[in-house]
Formats: C-alpha cells, sequence, structure tokens
C-alpha cells in the first residue's frame, strides 16, 4: 500500500458500524480508512495539532468520540474533530485512556480515577472514589452488555452495574497493572509482566 509518511506513534484503533476503521496517536494524528477504501490521514482543528490521542470509539450515528493525554477529548462530527465544548471541573483535566457507550451515556475513564460521564450540560464525574485511592489510573474501560468495566494500576478491575449505577471492585486475582480489556464473555485483561486474567 501507499505510505501515509505517519511517524507518530499510534495508539487507539476503533471500527465503526458503518466498517469504517479508525486509528489515532500522538501529533494529534488520526487516520481514517473507509470501508473498502484505503488509509487516509484526516485533518484535525489547529486546537488538536499536537493532541496525544489513548483510546477512539463511535459513540453514536456519525459521532466518535477520543480521549488522551491532558485532558483531551475531541469529537468527530459531520466529518470534522475539534474539541469537546461540554464543560467539567478543572480537576478532571487528566490523562483518559479509555472512552466506552452504553445505551445510558457516554464514559471516559483516565489517571486519578477518574471516570466522566457526558451529561447533557457538562462531564460529570462519577462516584468511584470509595473503592480506590485517589492515585489509581484508570488505563481500560469497556462496556459489557449495560455495564462498565474499567482495569487500571495494581491489579484494579471495577464493574458498574447498569440497574444500581452504582461501582464495586471485583477480585483480579493480581496486584499488576492492567492495561487493556476486552468485552468478549468472558471478560479478559491484559497488563504487565505478561499477566492475562480471566473473569471467573
Amino acid at each position: 500500500g501507499k505510505s501515509l509518511a505517519v511517524t507518530a506513534s499510534l495508539f487507539a484503533t476503533t471500527m465503526t458500524a458503518a466498517g469504517d476503521v479508525y486509528a489515532l496517536g500522538d501529533l494529534g494524528t488520526v487516520l481514517r480508512k473507509p470501508m473498502g477504501g484505503t488509509w487516509a490521514k484526516e485533518p484535525v482543528s489547529t486546537s488538536l495539532s499536537t493532541a496525544e490521542f489513548r483510546a477512539v470509539s463511535e459513540t453514536s450515528t456519525d459521532e466518535i468520540t477520543a480521549v488522551g493525554l491532558g485532558g483531551v477529548i475531541a469529537l468527530r462530527t459531520a466529518g470534522a474533530w475539534n474539541p469537546d465544548v461540554l464543560p467539567r471541573d478543572s480537576a478532571d483535566r487528566v490523562n483518559y485512556y479509555g472512552v466506552a457507550k452504553t445505551s445510558e451515556a457516554v464514559f471516559i475513564a483516565g489517571d486519578s480515577n477518574r471516570v466522566l460521564r457526558r451529561d447533557t450540560d457538562k462531564w460529570r464525574r462519577e462516584s468511584t472514589g470509595n473503592l480506590t485511592g485517589p492515585s489509581s489510573n484508570l488505563f481500560a474501560l469497556v462496556a459489557s452488555g449495560q455495564d462498565l468495566i474499567v482495569a487500571g494500576a495494581a491489579g484494579l478491575i471495577e464493574r458498574r452495574t447498569a440497574q444500581t449505577k452504582t461501582w464495586s471492585s471485583e477480585d483480579s486475582g493480581t496486584t499488576v497493572m492492567l492495561g487493556a480489556l476486552s468485552n468478549a464473555t468472558p471478560l479478559r485483561a491484559v497488563g504487565a509482566q505478561g499477566t492475562m486474567v480471566v473473569q471467573k
């Protein structure tokens, strides 16, 4: 295939319901391969030109949400990438490593035990604080059915059940960093030192 002359590191990929594939990474890099087409670099707004993207997901028809370091939240709507304009508390401008959607809302997860929910008027912090210390960094977020699962530092796995809208810890059986989750059944998490855990 032809070279895109992309030198930036890529960290996130997703496939939309329509079959388009996206790959995102540093220096505001967004690559798109339409169904049956070829890879091309997508332009981003100037304010995203230095963005360091770490996660991306289709969050509704014709809407893709990407998050990354330094609190970046970007939306692709009507074919254009722009920063998300919804307000959030300044304390919530941390590094984000996960984005997932349930029928209830779009959620993002990141450093300092932050999970934010996109409400109509602002990004609101989910109250996960009683489970782990504020230093817990969350590196993965997936929707499993209508539940949400996060994984992160020190073997942390937490689940938010759709019925109660509350978070509870799950025993991962490990204390190493977990960096990625698969939402297949049974749930799997992988992380440092070759660790893979499977839900019992």
